[in-house]
């Protein structure tokens, strides 16, 4: 690690169902973020995992979750299923406030992420000037003060949707990352700070392709991970070129995982595997385009705008969307 951060940073997983199957990965990937505690509340039963010392580990239920935010709101809302909580994440900072007193900022992020160094990105200079970094569900950090940590339950000065609106509707709204959150948090005096160090695979795709607000971005043929440190390799087909990322977000993607792995290895668009020498010999399936794939993909995806549009997506539509 690149020195220890001054200020404390607790990032927040609630996590209810079955754990993706290469979650020892990213328990072995947050031990190596050793300036950052990640705090994971589950009922899922971790005893087959080595769970570092700055993964901290909470047994709670969904139901109890749903209790905490009542506390919260004062109003009538949805959470019916663990997915909806991509909507409640902003207010992690109120719902999980008890366990966060001892910490600087707060965050929320994800399982199906592998971490490089993040402390290479979050430093204490960029802490000092903001108080909101990245937008996007899988990673964002708050300032932990109640202006900040209230922001999401305020209501916007201008426009018509309301986090009312959010929360009383079945359909994912994805809050945590709209403009409607970046306004609120703005309308509090607070600094937003965003940039391209994390790599989000697109799940359209079965090769690596980045993507960032829904436009693609460059290739990787695949990622190596060693000692901490993440690294694309192969990028846009170059296979001299490489690039560092404070982390990689397989989001919907099957991964084949089956042994435990050292602190060297690859991470294919299928598969973890232990580092090799002749990695180059096998870019070129990498970074090969899958049709078949593709075709699923955009299957899936129009199955789900159907249930969104079930679920009360057009009520947002109309009312010029988050």
């Amino acid at each position: 690690m690149r020195g220890t951060l001054m200020n404390r940073i607790a990032l927040i997983i609630p996590y209810f169902g079955t754990l993706p199957n290469y979650f020892s990965l990213w328990l072995k990937t947050a031990s190596y973020n050793r300036n950052f505690d990640f705090l994971l509340f589950t009922d899922c039963n971790l005893a087959k995992y080595t769970v570092p010392y700055n993964v901290k580990c909470f047994q709670m239920t969904f139901d109890e979750v749903k209790q905490r935010v009542s506390t919260i709101l004062n109003f009538k809302f949805v959470l019916h299923n663990p997915y909806k909580l991509c909507d409640y994440k902003p207010l992690y900072g109120l719902i999980f406030s008890d366990y966060l007193k001892e910490y600087e900022f707060w965050g929320h992020c994800d399982p199906d992420i592998i971490w490089g160094n993040l402390s290479a990105y979050i430093t204490d200079d960029i802490l000092s000037r903001y108080d909101r970094l990245y937008r996007r569900g899988h990673l964002c950090i708050y300032r932990n003060v109640p202006e900040i940590n209230q922001a999401a339950i305020t209501l916007p000065q201008k426009g018509k949707i309301s986090y009312k609106d959010v929360y009383r509707h079945k359909y994912i709204a994805h809050y945590d990352e709209g403009t409607l959150l970046e306004t609120l948090v703005q309308q509090q005096g607070g600094k937003l700070w965003e940039e391209d160090d994390f790599a989000d695979i697109s799940y359209f795709h079965k090769q690596f392709v980045l993507v960032k607000h829904n436009r693609l971005r460059e290739t990787v043929a695949a990622f190596r991970w060693k000692n901490g440190k993440l690294t694309g390799i192969g990028i846009d087909g170059d296979l001299n070129k490489e690039q560092e990322y404070s982390y990689v977000h397989l989001q919907k993607r099957k991964m084949c995982f089956s042994k435990e792995l050292l602190d060297d290895f690859f991470i294919t668009p299928t598969e973890f595997i232990p580092y090799t020498d002749s990695w180059q010999e096998m870019a070129d399936e990498w970074l090969k385009p899958n049709a078949e794939f593709e075709k699923s993909a955009c299957y899936n995806n129009r199955k789900n705008q159907i249930k969104n549009v079930k679920e009360g997506a057009l009520i947002f539509r109309l009312k010029n969307n988050l």
